[in-house]
């Protein structure tokens, strides 16, 4: 009998596509697919970071050739003599507005011994990008309430701490018609609080928890732990987390000491008015 040739059989495509995706891959092939994905994004993080490098420098080329402007130098002269010259706060925001481009000019507004609040406003809305001057701006003893709303979300960190260092001078100050923006300004300052704000408003606080929240977020740094300690409006929380504290008693004992104390005190006098209210006559 003779043999029927044998005719070769090909799986399908979809038989072979199923076979091989349900196959182990080897480790190897998933460490390269990972490398390879390190890789894309490193380089677009290099990528990214080469574009914002180039845009510092093109902001910073642009800033130096406004300097050397003649115009610009002529709205810094007029600027800084602004005030022996009696210009009008109007006419100085215009010569703000005008050299927005020119740090110089910013820079000379910041000389004169007071800056009216229109030329403040002016800095403020025209010269978002000149964060030393903002930083100097809200550091001024003459700085308006305005002006510190406006910084007080600034995304620079000094510029936001000195915000807070001169809005804990103000809120020393009994002024009861402006109570409200104060604490509005307070209010902004949490939302980005830092813990080098507690020396400047841990002490003005009145709000226990607003201190309970600035207790959490700051560093028990020497001399800030006492600044909370010194507060009346502080919380028996946050007094109960300095006394109790082993850290605190091995190297802030004196303030975990009186923390101790005024809650003892604090106690006492619950006791004493409740005593008082049961004596009194019904």
């Amino acid at each position: 009998m003779n043999k029927l040739p044998v005719v070769a059989q090909f799986e399908s495509e979809n038989d072979f596509l199923s076979r091989q995706l349900n196959q182990d891959r080897p480790a190897r092939l998933a460490v390269r697919m990972v490398l390879n994905l390190a890789q894309v994004h490193l380089a677009e993080k290099l990528a990214e970071a080469a574009a914002a490098v180039s845009e510092t420098m093109q902001v910073a080329f642009k800033r130096h050739i406004a300097n050397m402007a003649d115009a610009s130098q002529a709205r810094a002269t007029q600027l800084l003599y602004a005030e022996i010259n009696r210009v009008p706060p109007a006419q100085q925001a215009e010569l703000v507005k005008e050299g927005r481009d020119a740090p110089i000019v910013s820079e000379a507004t910041l000389r004169q011994r007071r800056i009216a609040p229109e030329v403040q406003a002016a800095l403020v809305e025209h010269c978002g990008g000149h964060t030393s001057t903002l930083q100097a701006l809200a550091a001024r003893p003459d700085v308006t309430l305005d002006t510190l709303a406006a910084l007080a979300g600034s995304k620079d960190k000094r510029t936001r701490l000195n915000v807070a260092a001169s809005l804990g001078g103000h809120m020393r100050l009994d002024e009861p018609g402006l109570a409200s923006k104060k604490a509005a300004i307070f209010s902004a300052l949490m939302v980005g609080y830092e813990s080098d704000f507690a020396p400047h408003l841990v002490p003005v606080c009145q709000s226990s928890d607003q201190l309970r929240e600035m207790f959490d977020k700051t560093s028990k740094a020497l001399g800030v732990v006492e600044t909370f300690v010194e507060n009346p409006y502080t919380p028996d929380s946050v007094l109960v987390d300095i006394a109790s504290s082993p850290t605190m008693h091995l190297v802030q004992h004196d303030a975990a000491k009186r923390a101790k104390g005024l809650l003892q005190a604090r106690a006492d006098l619950r006791e004493s008015s409740s005593y008082s209210d049961d004596m009194a006559p019904s």
